[in-house]
């Protein structure tokens, strides 16, 4: 008899020969491997000890062969990136040219004469039983419960005992308690019409301050592909709650076998972001799968609360959270605090602050929050690029003026004492506001002014104009090709400031084909390009 056996430490090997046998089932110390529908071969199993265990079984040399792994009580299958389930029954598939494992829906497919070799695992359980309706059989204690609909979702909550290292509360849930959750929840939301939804519940301990959770890709691409299935990982220190279109998106692009959850303290922030954090709680949340850190999610939005004690002298309407960007600007999302927590919702991940309001510097009345260009005026604010017209008043509908754009452009690079006292231009008195800044710009490359002898301070800036001036401030890198826009020429003098403004998303134009150039800028429009530009 022609045996091909791969022996590995601690795995079973399953080989199929050319024997002719008639026996479909055998069973070891761990499990039982079954061969269907055939007429010929013989399956081996290697365990860790070295013994040997036959298990005959047949196939047709012109049809398939099933092989189905069952482990026995108190045991678990172990497997790589390969795996596949359906029903109670752990399944793969062989390539009858390469020998390689495929992962498929369907059962083992084996074809006539080819040996295949597969790689399961068997390993004891941590626990077992649990509570009526539970099952725990990961490293953590985890108790899967049953379904409970209300209004139009259904539900399984998916409870982990683990064990707190420090501050840190880590917890993994296995496949095959994943894989039961997920189950359970689909095939009850289809019979009750709703939609399904995973809460995976992690205990904590007092001293808890970062939480990060295991969870098996494959299992949340099984959720996902459930029409509104949605996924909630709670504890008491954190939760974060994904919508359907995000828990979609992170199967999507789950790159590894396991998504990492993790909310914690926020470490190696630059001086930019320790100085817009100002001393405040920074919370760092990601997901992780493969190595790479998924941050986007298709557009879907994520409510993530932490745990949060108010500040002596804050009260909870006070409470905001900012995104947090590299070169530390501030962007707020609508916050709300309840219970001890504040709860946020974004559509991206990274570092965010839990502050107050009073951070942004905003005191204008005509800047509410919500409005496009409410995070660049209160960057434009705390960074003394504006004052506003008055105290409360900023006047984001109120065209700019050039005058008022260098400004701007001058405090923002941090109003530095112009090197020359020639002034070319007659129009720009020296004890206008503007005066050090016009000789600034003029120094610089970024204006020569609408003519030898005049700057015109007074004249609305368009469109084309503050991409010029953006651009030279940047000292005129280098791009090309302005995409679809019909009303920029290659020979314009903004040609390649428009392209540059493209490339780095300060603007996207006013259509898909226009960019409208001679158009005037607000107030609100110049300070979001600046914003776009310096502060990202």
């Amino acid at each position: 008899m022609k045996k091909k056996i791969l022996a590995k430490l601690l795995v079973l090997c399953m080989v199929v020969g050319m024997v002719p046998t008639m026996a479909v089932a055998a069973t070891g110390t761990a499990g039982s491997i079954t061969v269907n529908s055939a007429t010929n071969g013989s399956v081996y199993v290697v365990k860790s000890d070295s013994s040997l265990v036959k298990i005959d079984g047949t196939y047709s040399t012109d049809g398939d062969t099933t092989i189905r792994l069952v482990p026995d009580s108190g045991y678990e299958v172990v497997w790589g990136d390969e795996t596949s389930k359906t029903g109670s029954y752990y399944t793969y598939t062989v390539n009858d040219d390469t020998n390689v494992v495929y992962i498929t829906e369907n059962d083992t497919t084996i074809l006539g004469g080819q040996v295949a070799t597969v790689h399961p695992v068997f390993t004891k359980t941590s626990s077992s039983g649990g509570s009526s309706g539970g099952s725990s059989s990961s490293a953590d204690k985890v108790t899967v419960g049953e379904p409970a609909t209300s209004g139009g979702t259904t539900t399984v909550e998916v409870k982990v005992e683990t064990k707190t290292s420090g501050t840190t509360t880590s917890a993994t849930v296995s496949r095959k308690d994943m894989d039961k959750a997920v189950d359970s929840a689909v095939e009850a939301a289809a019979k009750a019409g709703t939609t399904p939804a995973i809460v995976v519940k992690v205990e904590t301990g007092d001293k808890t301050t970062a939480v990060k959770v295991d969870l098996p890709a494959k299992s949340l691409k099984t959720l996902s592909e459930a029409e509104g299935a949605t996924l909630s990982i709670t504890s008491d220190v954190a939760d974060v709650v994904l919508d359907s279109e995000s828990t979609a998106a992170l199967a999507e692009q789950a790159a590894g076998s396991t998504v990492t959850v993790s909310v914690k303290p926020a470490t190696g922030l630059n001086n930019a972001q320790k100085e817009a954090a100002e001393g405040a709680t920074v919370i760092d949340v990601s997901v992780t799968s493969g190595g790479k850190q998924i941050t986007d999610f298709g557009g879907g939005v994520l409510s993530i609360s932490v745990k949060y004690a108010l500040p002596e002298g804050v009260s909870s309407g006070e409470v905001q959270v900012f995104y947090l960007t590299d070169g530390g600007a501030l962007e707020a999302h609508e916050t709300s605090y309840s219970g001890g927590k504040v709860t946020f919702t974004t559509t991206h991940l990274s570092k965010y602050v839990i502050g107050t309001k009073s951070m942004l510097g905003v005191s204008f009345e005509d800047v509410l929050f919500g409005q496009y260009y409410y995070d660049a005026v209160a960057w434009a604010a705390k960074n003394k690029i504006t004052a506003g017209i008055t105290a409360t008043m900023f006047a984001p509908d109120k065209t700019c003026t050039r005058a008022e754009i260098v400004s701007f452009l001058w405090r923002a690079a941090g109003s530095p004492e112009p090197k020359s006292a020639s002034n070319p231009f007659t129009d720009v008195d020296s004890g206008a506001y503007y005066y050090k800044a016009v000789m600034w710009a003029v120094e610089e490359g970024i204006t020569a002014g609408t003519s030898e002898t005049t700057f015109s301070p007074d004249k609305t800036c368009t469109r084309a104009e503050a991409m010029a001036f953006l651009h030279r401030s940047e000292g005129s890198p280098a791009a090309s090709g302005v995409g679809s826009f019909t009303d920029v020429p290659a020979d314009a003098y903004y040609t390649n400031a428009v392209a540059w403004a493209v490339k780095s998303e300060i603007t996207a134009g006013t259509s898909e084909t226009t960019f409208s150039p001679d158009k005037t800028c607000t107030r609100a429009e110049i300070v979001t390009f600046l914003y776009r530009d310096m502060a990202k």
